[in-house]
């Protein structure tokens, strides 16, 4: 079932208090204390990251997306569910109530 991005509802998220983020050349890289595990996100990732931690809605960085990449609605709500998924899966960000 495909994830669509509401525009009405608005998500904050943070860094968890179990992860370190360092950037590095442009990409991000997370350090799950509790694990000791590393995690890296690429330069694009990074960019919608920082855009979400900012304060962003999900509409807001698809919207971005789609100027600065030139990509599909589509492509750019895909991308940005991948990353969230992902990052929360890893409890490396949280979301906020």
């Amino acid at each position: 079932m495909p994830i669509t991005i509401n525009s009405v509802v608005k998500i904050v998220y943070q860094l968890s208090s179990q992860a370190l983020r360092q950037e590095v050349s442009g990409e991000s890289v997370f350090l799950d204390m509790d694990k000791g595990q590393y995690f890296e996100l690429n330069s694009t990732g990074n960019e919608i990251l920082d855009h979400l931690l900012s304060g962003q809605s999900e509409s807001e960085v698809r919207d971005w997306l789609v100027h600065e990449y030139d990509v599909t609605p589509q492509q750019a709500e895909k991308d940005i569910q991948e990353i969230l998924e992902e990052l929360l899966k890893k409890n490396l960000i949280i979301k906020l109530p």
